[in-house]
């Protein structure tokens, strides 16, 4: 598939996945419950999405091809796409977050640090009081306060990086030349629009109040790990014929 690529099948797949996983909502209570409890089925399932993810990152970033300077600028010359760099160790890390380093598979103790200022006394980041979307009374914070908060930063990185910079993609041909000259990976609009109907679905269900709200949340994490995966497993067919190899590389070359 290309980047703009329109596969039904592919999007119809796409679908069925987001889709069956939001139907664990309508479960019984319990099973939804136990199928989304930390370290439970929909958890795994996200982190090992996230973490096939930044597989296929890094294969992109080892098949790819370079550019004349750092993201296009400058004279030195680099070997492979960084961008795919940058994503694979981004999803990595999002997918040990969300197993907490392995701290209950491994059974090690939460340090001191993260008993005092992480809300679940895990070791992770995302829980830490100054990325939480709630302050210590269980209210949630105001607009200055969730500027930190890991979940608005993930929101604001997907939907610019996988709806609104596509749609300016296609939309611009400035805006098109700049991101081919960087070599900005460009995920499928119909990607994109996925991600949006998938956090709009979430608010959509959270308007219930008879389903768990943690519930809802683990399973939205994994629809957006699926979804990942998938842009991934593009880039890793069809980003490195995207552009061609500069001029072979002179002695100062880097990777």
């Amino acid at each position: 598939m290309s980047a703009t690529t329109k596969s039904p099948y592919c999007i119809l797949a796409m679908i069925c996945v987001l889709a069956g996983l939001y139907a664990v909502l309508l479960l019984n209570n319990e099973t939804t419950l136990y199928l989304t409890k930390e370290d439970g089925v929909i958890e795994d399932l996200g982190a090992g999405c996230f973490f096939l993810s930044s597989i296929f990152f890094l294969l992109a970033y080892y098949r790819s091809y370079g550019s004349r300077g750092l993201f296009g600028l400058g004279r030195m010359k680099i070997k492979r796409n960084l961008f795919y760099l940058f994503f694979g160790v981004v999803l990595l890390f999002g997918s040990l977050e969300e197993l907490s380093w392995g701290q209950r598979i491994f059974r090690f103790q939460t340090p001191e640090f993260f008993l005092k200022y992480n809300r679940q006394k895990e070791v992770n980041i995302h829980n830490l009081r100054w990325f939480h979307g709630r302050d210590e009374s269980e209210k949630e914070k105001g607009f200055v306060g969730k500027l930190t908060n890991v979940d608005r930063l993930f929101s604001v990185f997907w939907f610019g990086f996988c709806l609104c910079i596509p749609l300016a993609y296609g939309k611009f041909p400035g805006v098109r030349t700049l991101l081919d000259k960087i070599r900005l990976p460009i995920v499928p609009v119909a990607f994109g629009i996925l991600f949006l109907c998938t956090y709009v679905a979430s608010k959509l269900i959270a308007l219930d109040p008879y389903i768990n709200g943690r519930a809802i949340v683990e399973v939205k994490e994994s629809n957006f790990a699926f979804l990942f995966l998938c842009v991934a497993i593009n880039e890793f067919h069809s980003g490195h014929k995207r552009w061609k190899p500069d001029e072979p590389a002179d002695e100062g070359q880097t990777s």
